[in-house]
């Protein structure tokens, strides 16, 4: 799968994300995310068949032009991909996905959910002052009951802040009533945010408890964190020197 940057920076400002940490530059265009796959395939000489809008920038917060990438990506003029192989990933922008819905586009859908409770969530992501918890589980309720699509919950984990058994408890009570996956993510710490990461032990321990609570649960394999290569990273790292 590739993974698709829709805007350069973001201005969302989570804590834990390297890409927001200058703030949103501009938009990309519809053109310029359709781009960065043919460069991709032109240079490794390969088609790409998957697709995720995870990358820098926050998809729904350029939602027109993501719309309009999706569209001719799908298209089998464009790059005649299968919706089912095209995932956005959201902050949680509540407006935007009820603007989704009613589309009843058959994309996946990935959440960033990260805390269970609006005190720590919005001191972690600042979209949670403007959605809080109770906003965002109304948009996704009406998402999957417009679409019958199943959400992808992604839950980095941050060693005692958010890998409890309260953060177990309040997953459930969040979620329990909205078709789902969950997605673990091991925390890729930067400098900006020194927080650490579980074990490989408490990881596997906080999985076991979500799947008892009736989840399904994966964790997320890592690729490029011993080069910085995880989202935002590597620019990040050209921009600071």
């Amino acid at each position: 799968a590739q993974c698709i940057s829709t805007q350069v920076g973001c201005r969302m400002g989570c804590d834990f994300c390297a890409s927001t940490k200058s703030g949103l530059i501009r938009n990309l265009t519809a053109a310029e995310m359709l781009r960065e796959i043919y460069e991709i395939e032109n240079k490794l000489n390969i088609k790409v068949s998957n697709f995720i809008l995870m990358g820098s920038g926050e998809p729904l917060d350029n939602f027109d032009e993501v719309i309009r990438f999706i569209k001719i990506l799908h298209d089998e003029k464009g790059h005649n991909t299968s919706y089912r192989n095209i995932t956005i990933s959201t902050c949680g922008v509540a407006d935007k996905i009820y603007e989704l819905a009613d589309l009843n586009i058959p994309i996946n859908l990935a959440v960033s959910l990260h805390q269970t409770n609006d005190f720590e969530r919005s001191s972690l992501m600042p979209i949670n002052k403007r959605y809080n918890l109770k906003e965002l589980k109304d948009s996704l309720e009406y998402y999957v009951n417009k679409t019958n699509n199943r959400i992808t919950f992604e839950y980095t984990l941050i060693r005692n802040q958010n890998d409890n058994d309260k953060n177990v408890e309040e997953i459930y009570d969040f979620a329990k009533n909205i078709k789902c996956n969950i997605n673990l993510i091991p925390l890729n710490p930067i400098d900006e945010f020194d927080e650490k990461r579980p074990s490989k032990f408490e990881i596997i321990e906080f999985k076991t408890k979500l799947e008892k609570k009736g989840f399904n649960v994966t964790i997320r394999r890592e690729l490029g964190k011993d080069i910085s290569a995880s989202c935002g990273q590597l620019r990040r790292k050209v921009e600071v020197k």
